[in-house]
């Protein structure tokens, strides 16, 4: 299961041992595969793709985030775009 992941901070960041343990731990998520795009985003915070098995493995994985304490996450699942406009085809007048 896909899903889009929405970090933001809650507190300022000025420490550089906090975003160094983020970016260990992201690219550990990335190694393992489990996060397959990660972005920063213009003003601050980030987004990824994560690739779980279910929402209980992402609650797991946000919850072990080093500096989840510092975030707040938003968090939607996702599915393909063929599907999804199939859907949205199947829904339509006519």
């Amino acid at each position: 299961m896909k899903f889009l992941v929405t970090a933001t901070p809650i507190v300022p960041l000025t420490d550089p041992a906090v975003l160094d343990k983020l970016a260990d731990w992201m690219r550990a998520e990335q190694r393992s595969g489990k996060i397959t795009q990660a972005y920063g985003l213009v003003g601050g915070g980030g987004c990824s793709v994560m690739d779980v098995a279910s929402a209980e493995e992402l609650h797991e994985e946000t919850a072990l985030c080093p500096v989840g304490a510092y975030l707040s996450f938003d968090i939607k699942p996702l599915i393909e775009l063929d599907a999804s406009l199939g859907m949205g085809r199947d829904h339509l007048p006519g």
